[in-house]
């Protein structure tokens, strides 16, 4: 199993470990490339580093306030389905901030009651009639294990009022992967009719560190006004784009704006 730490890093020609934008500096970028599991490593280094108890305080203190603040313009936008593009915004807003952080992009199934679930799904079908949307996106950026700014903006989930607005978490619970989570249900039969043997192994098995992968970034779920949220992450989700360069606006604003006049004065703050 590799280590990802700083010798792992610095074996690669990586110097500026420090900075929490190493995994944009164009050599980093040209390695992943050409091996796309680097950015699963990166994430894993994310992950595992001893963060000093100041950087922990800071994070719980201002993160929070930068995920309710966009929060806040995302909803007023009204636009449905934005995981990617605020996932985004959030990412480059984080590091704006000195945080480490690093996007997801997997499955997510929101089970409301045994009656009502919804699911946006890692594998679809461009058959049947269930949700189009392909996976869904968020972010991680330690102590929080989970940001998921955008999951009450999803189509289906929007008008529901037992769903949360955003999810902030620290603490996950673990499990195992669901295949009905992750595939479609018109793909999962069209499969099954075909006679495919269908599971995790035989879906990955020619992708390169999935053994990896799937040791590293577990399925787990979320309970939130009893409601259950399953997320199986699936992919690391890289970008280039910079916090300038982002073409959406939020609420009529760019990100830019949004974080130097909405989010800065308020993390600034004594």
């Amino acid at each position: 199993m590799i280590s990802c730490n700083k010798t792992y890093f610095l074996n690669l020609g990586i110097t500026n470990l420090s900075n929490v934008k190493f995994c944009d500096d164009p050599l980093f970028v040209e390695l992943c490339e050409k091996r796309p599991a680097y950015n699963e490593e990166f994430a894993v280094y994310v992950n595992e580093q001893d963060y000093p108890k100041e950087y922990l305080n800071r994070a719980r203190r201002l993160i929070p306030i930068i995920v309710d603040t966009l929060w806040e313009e995302l909803n007023a936008d009204g636009e449905l389905g934005t995981c990617a593009r605020i996932s985004l915004q959030l990412y480059r807003m984080l590091q704006e901030a000195g945080f480490w952080c690093y996007m997801i992009k997997g499955a997510l199934k929101v089970e409301i009651d045994s009656n009502e679930k919804y699911g946006f799904y890692g594998l679809q079908s461009t058959t049947g009639s269930e949700n189009k949307e392909v996976g869904h996106i968020w972010v991680v950026a330690p102590p929080f294990k989970l940001i998921d700014i955008s999951v009450k903006r999803q189509e289906y989930l929007s008008s529901n009022t037992n769903v949360v607005n955003n999810l902030l978490q620290e603490q996950l619970t673990y499990g195992g992967y669901i295949l009905e989570d992750i595939i479609s249900p018109s793909l999962l039969k069209e499969w099954k009719s075909a006679g495919y043997e269908v599971n995790m192994n035989n879906i990955y098995c020619n992708r390169e560190g999935w053994n990896f992968f799937s040791d590293k970034f577990r399925p787990f779920k979320v309970f939130e006004k009893n409601v259950e949220y399953r997320y199986t992450p699936l992919n690391i989700y890289m970008v280039s784009d910079e916090l300038d360069d982002i073409y959406w606006h939020c609420n009529g604003k760019s990100a830019r704006y949004i974080y130097d006049n909405l989010i800065l004065p308020k993390i600034q703050a004594p």
